[in-house]
């Protein structure tokens, strides 16, 4: 519902909310606030009046208390905390809890929310959320915002009509003036005081009548009497004097202090600034001048104009002084509650007082984090670092402050962001020789060093004061981000030089999560690299240990998966489905959905690879859900990225093709290369099994542009860079295969897509099968075909060993189409080739045994 102020949006709202509560309907109540209000502000009062309604669990108790800080006396039991998870994961696991709820209610519920031009992220959020299902649940959403103060919100907030309430016309001001005094109302005189001196605004309407009642002495005189020219001077501060005017002195100075305090009627402030007060007898004198009234349970300004009104009248040396009276009010009434800490920011630095505003500005952000509120944290973290960069002795508070923002842009996902703030607070701390060494050999080596001498001598290096200790805790904590965001990145250099340094900050420190998430990433880097992988396997143990030991469930979740990558790095199926399964089962326990798409991700991978195609398709549709359920943008990509290669095995190119073409365009512009990698192989694959030489030809070309300078740091690109290796050597053969000169660009694509898949072979065992197939291929398209026998002869050993059928099955096919001079071997090599793709329901390749078989075994 959009209108200026004073267009009537409240009022219209209001007389909804009796209507429908005496049809017997629930009407949940919130409003937003101009400035000092907490995340999710409008909805507080919501989720609270909500709780009322259906019976809550365990869990969804757990998730509403930090919005709701008294939950246990309104529930009448104790409610542990929820499971700590990250930022993006805690919101979705609020808005699905408030969403299930909704769906449960037995009866149609209305929910009511003011002033959204002031509303914040979170609220929008939620509000979004919900209007999303709305259409599916027994829920009505009413929101009202000023249109000339926030004109786009329709656009923040697609899906969701809009109901414009624009000024009243002439004939609307005649019904409602005739309304309220009768046949006077129609009088021309009158309609032509009222059009003129109102334009249509019927909180100005509303005034002039009364202001001319109280002339006349009654409404129905109105038009019997002279009238003036002008109704009032000075618009709405002569409403608010008028209004005041009705009010006795004595109740001003708590009326100009309510007003600060906002809109609605904070009765413990008033009598903490006030102690001589009689509040109920104030508040009924307010009343009778029309400037409070009472809606719901609740007093407040009968409109904001009236507020505002107030405000602007005071000399800024007044209102100074009364944020202050304000600001002291709240700290003696609310002592370290955390959400009177937004309002205690505005107040002192609408006092004056910068100090105090930067202080409770850094505890604002520190509850929006706590309630996973990071889009509110940050602009509060800002405003305590601006201040904090002008106190000369405020090296430490900064360095605090920018690892502050960095986590809040850590836990939003903006990793740009969060990476400048780490750089700039790690250089305040002293990491020696930072910006000259990080990421280069030198510096590399320098961190090994130190890791080892700590390995050798760990007295040398025990830490004695308490601050010492704290200091290298924020450093670790800075660095694990860090190093979390060029994990992903696959800056392998830095990631070295970042980990390394991590683990020579914490562990003198002692146990800690930060320090246990460093040895797990490490151990996942290192894994691989075949000669370390008993140190990344001792590193993973430990790193698990230590988050059992110290974490909650979202922790021990996370060591699982990154146990997961490695054991599937290293071909260890029945580990990684173990630990695979169990951090499912305990991110689904938590409603962590981000761990548990992360979860099915690192599941479905194995199957893939042990031609469980099917089961692979499963889970990716799983994890799309999931994603899609949330909004979570980056992971329902995932499900479609991860089902394109298994689509293709089994000879559905076609459905892959549909979806990996829809894909792309996302995948190009927002993800990193390996993912670029994972969807351009299966896509080019895809297309050169729909018969699109040319364009498979061309994403390819973009796929092998990327491998040229990535290290095999992590697994899963594999199956990307398989399919790219798959695509040169099959066009290779289609085009002429030995009779192609070397000098030809597609076979020098092709040997550098196989030397690609060979880096990557070493690396990561489960890739030496098809490494070994598409050797065996690369070699016969040279003119050897001793070598290539030699190739596919060990890809059939190799494959049994891994349990990789799909590989096996390949290199019978090649051994059958190449080797096998006498009949009966090529029959048995067919057979063993039809009775692999027949269990893994990979047609195309089945087709392509029927047909060599119907020939004879050559193709």
């Amino acid at each position: 519902m959009a209108g200026e102020s004073g267009g009537g949006k409240s009022r219209l709202l209001a007389e909804f909310r009796v209507r429908a509560m005496a049809q017997g309907f629930p009407v949940l109540c919130g409003q937003a606030v101009r400035a000092g209000g907490q995340p999710y502000h409008a909805w507080h009062e919501v989720l609270r009046a909500l709780m009322c309604l259906t019976e809550l669990g365990d869990w969804e108790a757990s998730v509403f208390k930090p919005l709701v800080p008294d939950i246990e006396e309104v529930l009448r039991r104790p409610v542990a905390d929820a499971e700590p998870l990250a930022t993006e994961a805690a919101d979705q696991r609020l808005l699905l809890a408030v969403e299930d709820i909704f769906n449960r209610l037995p009866q149609t519920t209305v929910v009511l929310l003011e002033d959204l031009q002031w509303a914040d992220c979170s609220t929008l959020a939620l509000l979004k959320r919900l209007a999303r299902q709305a259409s599916g649940m027994r829920l009505l959403l009413l929101v009202s915002y000023r249109d000339d103060e926030r004109p786009k919100l329709p656009e923040e907030l697609p899906g969701i009509p809009v109901l414009t309430l624009p000024r009243l016309s002439s004939a609307e001001i005649a019904q409602l003036s005739e309304s309220m005094m009768g046949s006077p109302g129609r009088e021309p005189r009158v309609l032509s005081l009222l059009e003129r001196e109102t334009e249509g605004n019927p909180f100005f309407l509303i005034e002039v009548i009364r202001s001319l009642a109280e002339e006349c002495g009654r409404l129905d005189h109105i038009g019997h009497v002279p009238l003036p020219a002008t109704a009032f001077v000075g618009g709405i501060r002569a409403i608010v004097e008028r209004r005041l005017g009705m009010v006795p002195p004595r109740a001003h100075g708590p009326l100009r202090m309510a007003a600060i305090l906002g809109r609605d009627i904070h009765e413990e402030l008033l009598n903490e600034a006030h102690p001589e007060l009689d509040v109920a007898g104030w508040l009924v004198e307010c009343a009778d001048a029309a400037v409070l009234e009472v809606t719901g349970k609740r007093w407040r300004f009968a409109h904001d104009k009236l507020r505002e009104g107030l405000l602007d009248s005071l000399p800024p040396e007044d209102a100074r002084a009364l944020h202050r009276e304000a600001a002291r009010a709240i700290e003696s009434a609310h002592t370290d509650e955390a959400g009177w800490m937004a309002a205690l920011a505005h107040h002192w630095g609408e006092a004056g007082d910068g100090a105090r505003e930067a202080r409770y500005s850094e505890r604002a952000g520190e509850h929006a984090v706590s309630v996973n509120a990071c889009c509110e944290a940050v602009p509060y973290f800002e405003r305590a670092l601006a201040f904090a960069e002008t106190c000369p002795d405020g090296a430490r508070w900064i360095t605090h402050l920018e690892g502050r923002l960095a986590e809040a842009h850590y836990l939003m996902g903006d990793l740009e962001r969060c990476r400048t703030y780490l750089e700039r607070a790690l250089d305040r701390l002293g990491c020696p020789m930072m910006r000259l060494l990080k990421g280069s050999k030198l510096g590399v080596v320098q961190q090994v060093l130190g890791t080892l001498l700590q390995s050798a001598a760990p007295w040398a290096f025990h830490l004695r004061p308490s601050e010492r200790r704290q200091s290298r805790l924020e450093e670790g904590q800075l660095l694990r981000m860090l190093s979390d965001i060029l994990f992903y990145a696959q800056d392998a250099p830095r990631l070295l030089w970042t980990v390394f340094r991590l683990l020579n900050v914490l562990t003198p420190a002692g146990p800690s999560l930060d320090l246990a998430r460093g040895r797990i990433i490490m151990a996942t880097v290192l894994g691989s690299l075949p000669p370390l992988r008993p140190l990344a396997e001792g590193w993973q143990a430990r790193g698990l240990e230590t988050v059992e030991r110290l974490g909650a469930s979202p922790d021990v979740a996370y060591a699982l998966v990154h146990r997961t990558v490695c054991s599937i790095g290293y071909a260890q199926w029945k580990k990684a489905e173990e630990w695979g399964e169990r951090a499912k089962q305990l991110s689904d326990a938590a409603r962590d959905y981000r761990r548990s798409e992360e979860s099915r991700i690192v599941l479905l991978l194995p199957c893939f690879y042990r031609g469980q195609f099917r089961r692979s398709i499963e889970l990716s549709r799983e994890l799309e859900d999931s994603a899609r359920r949330r909004g979570s943008v980056q992971t329902q990509h995932w499900g479609p990225s991860a089902r394109g290669a298994p689509l293709v095995r089994m000879g559905r190119a076609s459905e892959a093709l549909h979806e990996l073409e829809q894909e792309l365009p996302w995948f190009e512009a927002h993800a990193g290369a390996s993912e670029k990698v994972v969807v351009q192989g299966a896509l080019a694959l895809a297309l050169l099994r729909q018969h699109q030489e040319a364009r498979a030809l061309e994403i390819a070309d973009r796929g092998l542009a990327l491998l040229r300078g990535m290290t095999p740091v992590a697994y899963w690109i594999f199956g990307g860079v398989s399919c790219v290796c798959e695509v040169y050597l099959r066009l290779w053969e289609q085009r002429g295969g030995e009779k192609l000169p070397d000098e030809d660009s597609l076979v020098r694509s092709a040997h550098e897509a196989c030397k690609a898949l060979r880096r990557f072979a070493r690396a990561f065992v489960l890739g030496k099968p098809f490494a070994l197939l598409c050797n065996g291929q690369e070699a016969a398209l040279s003119g050897h075909p001793r070598r290539a026998l030699r190739q596919w002869r060990r890809c059939v050993g190799s494959a049994r060993a891994l349990a990789m059928p799909y590989e096996e099955g390949r290199a019978w096919f090649e051994l059958a189409r190449h080797g096998a001079e006498e009949e009966a071997a090529r029959q048995e090599s067919l057979l063993r080739a039809t009775d692999l793709f027949t269990r893994l329901e990979a047609l195309d390749d089945l087709a392509q045994v029927e047909t060599a078989m119907a020939q004879g075994g050559v193709m």
